[in-house]
């Protein structure tokens, strides 16, 4: 779930939430990691909500930075600082 998502507030899902949801699965094809490793729901929640990912060439040195930027920005907790959809992603 996308930092928005777990919040009680319910406002500004849409497109960038999708897009949060395909960084997640970018940085785990990357890494073979999850971006927040957690032994439980709780812990999970409070990493998805204040925690940035451990970039994902710490973990992949191959990953080209480019690709590892594009991750990133996917992953930014600020739905505003992310791709505003799957096409700009894409792009």
């Amino acid at each position: 779930m996308a930092p928005e998502q777990i919040s009680a507030e319910r406002t500004g899902l849409g497109p960038p939430t999708d897009v949060w949801a395909l960084g997640v699965l970018l940085y785990e094809a990357l890494t073979g990691e999850r971006p927040f490793p957690a032994e439980n729901w709780l812990e999970l929640a409070a990493l998805v909500t204040a925690a940035s990912p451990q970039p994902p060439r710490e973990l992949a040195p191959d990953v080209p930075p480019g690709l590892e930027a594009v991750c990133l920005q996917a992953l930014a907790a600020d739905p505003a600082d992310r791709y505003a959809d799957g096409d700009a992603l894409a792009d």
